[in-house]
């Protein structure tokens, strides 16, 4: 009596599958579906339906880590041209609305000669306990001629060999100005602290020797709230991220109204795919989205990065260049940007 011949597995391993030319092409086709569906939900439904506003501050570049195996098979493939077309759409997909990646494609804007130009700065030095000499050293070697803080809970040091600095602080935020700080207009937070916002906003009148120059300095409410809920309780954590987002949306506009400042900088706790960001600070100029390379993770997680930190220009100014620095120990890095005016002179603003 002979022993019946073992037979093989009754369905096809999964590697056998990737490698069919049909089962291949599906998923490709789903991929693509997938990654063209998160496109839409980022970039125009974030922080407008609390699903979408998880995935808008959630880690985005896991949505293209299949691609770490769809290509190299599609590259493998007989079918290759017919797959490569929809890996190169989700590749734009994934690293454009998803991963927000900024390419400059015009030429860089030069100064015309005679015009001042500017470098500013912004960065949350809280979240880690930035060392105060550390962030003097940049001060000094950065030298900003307008720069704004957030969280601050210590002193401010100017190292000896710097520019000197005018520095107003109050509670978290200062401004630093190589110029006298005429004016400030400093919110009261007393509304939004029983709401758990934050509302840190402060409006400066700067005197350059060309005029006046508006400075506002915001650190406005985190959806971090929002997201623990949502994380710990599932759908049942939405309401909890439409009241922030509601709360987020509120600072937006109290930060915004009452005149045109000129430049806006700071934590604004919202990525520019945000449906806050595209109704209150669309008419802006975003100085990293105009002039930066790369993905300008402000904010960074164990998980991620996050363009959260802002540096905005209103009419008349130009960007030059944008640019990250590395963080000194918090959980932010600074932001800079060299912009110059090239407006109407009049009230209130650079002359």
């Amino acid at each position: 009596m002979t022993d019946a011949p073992t037979r093989g597995p009754r369905w096809p391993t999964l590697a056998a599958r990737l490698r069919s030319r049909g089962f291949l092409r599906a998923v490709v086709a789903l991929y693509l579906l997938a990654v063209l569906v998160l496109a839409v939900l980022i970039d125009r439904l974030g922080d407008a339906w609390w699903p979408a506003t998880t995935l808008l501050f959630a880690p985005r570049w896991i949505w293209g880590v299949p691609l770490a195996v769809l290509a190299p098979l599609a590259l493998a493939s007989r079918d290759r041209a017919r797959l490569l077309i929809p890996i190169a759409a989700a590749v734009i997909l994934v690293l454009g609305p998803i991963l927000d990646l900024r390419v400059p494609l015009r030429l860089p804007v030069r100064a015309a000669p005679g015009a001042r130009r500017l470098r500013v700065m912004t960065y949350n030095i809280g979240g880690g306990g930035v060392d105060p000499n550390a962030l003097g050293v940049l001060l000094r070697e950065a030298d900003p001629d307008i720069a704004t803080l957030q969280e601050r809970d210590g002193p401010v040091f100017l190292p000896a060999g710097s520019v000197a600095l005018n520095t107003s602080c109050h509670a978290e935020l200062c401004v630093l100005s190589r110029w006298h700080i005429q004016s400030e207009d400093i919110r009261d937070r007393a509304d939004v602290i029983p709401l758990h916002g934050a509302a840190g906003i402060i409006r400066s009148e700067l005197a350059a020797p060309e005029g006046v120059i508006d400075v506002v300095n915001v650190h406005l409410a985190t959806v971090r709230d929002g997201l623990t809920a949502v994380m710990h309780r599932a759908w049942r954590g939405g309401p909890a991220m439409e009241a922030i987002t509601s709360e987020r949306a509120h600072e937006a506009e109290l930060a915004r109204g009452g005149g045109a400042p000129l430049l806006v900088m700071g934590d604004f706790n919202t990525p520019v795919q945000s449906a806050i960001y595209r109704r209150w600070w669309g008419p802006f100029t975003n100085a990293f989205s105009t002039a930066g390379l790369g993905l300008g993770g402000s904010k960074q997680t164990r998980w991620h990065g996050l363009r959260i930190d802002h540096i905005l220009v209103g009419p008349g100014w130009q960007v030059e260049r944008a640019w990250m620095g590395e963080s000194l120990g918090g959980d932010h890095r600074p932001m800079f940007a060299e912009i110059f005016y090239v407006g109407q002179r009049g009230p209130g603003t650079a002359r």
